[in-house]
């Protein structure tokens, strides 16, 4: 699997787990970073160094109640999503909480600017 299905397939995963744990809705973000470096001295190379690393973030809606929370990986996403849920339960609630209305999304082509 591609590392973009499978960040999508974390994803709807996590969809699916916090509407089981109890959201009312929720959103996910996902993103995967890379980063290269190297460090010349006197021109020549001294150290090198690659890093990698996936992020999900999880937004969860119980009502007018909310919370959010981040993973570095993929490892756990059941208990992220009842983690979320259940900080959401006992969080305040806020009148201007939720997503967006779908029928205010736009569904389209890109727009030209």
């Amino acid at each position: 699997m591609s590392a973009l299905k499978s960040l999508e397939a974390d994803a709807q995963k996590l969809v699916m787990l916090a509407t089981k744990a109890g959201a009312d809705a929720c959103d996910v973000v996902v993103g995967r970073g890379n980063s290269s470096s190297v460090s010349v001295r006197h021109g020549e190379v001294e150290n090198s160094k690659r890093s990698e690393g996936d992020a999900i973030s999880l937004r969860v809606f119980c009502g007018k109640k909310v919370s959010s929370v981040t993973a570095n990986s993929n490892d756990g996403l059941d208990q992220l999503a009842e983690r979320a849920v259940a900080m959401a339960k006992v969080s305040p609630e806020d009148p201007f909480q939720g997503l967006a209305d779908p029928e205010l999304l736009y569904a389209g082509e890109a727009l030209d600017q």
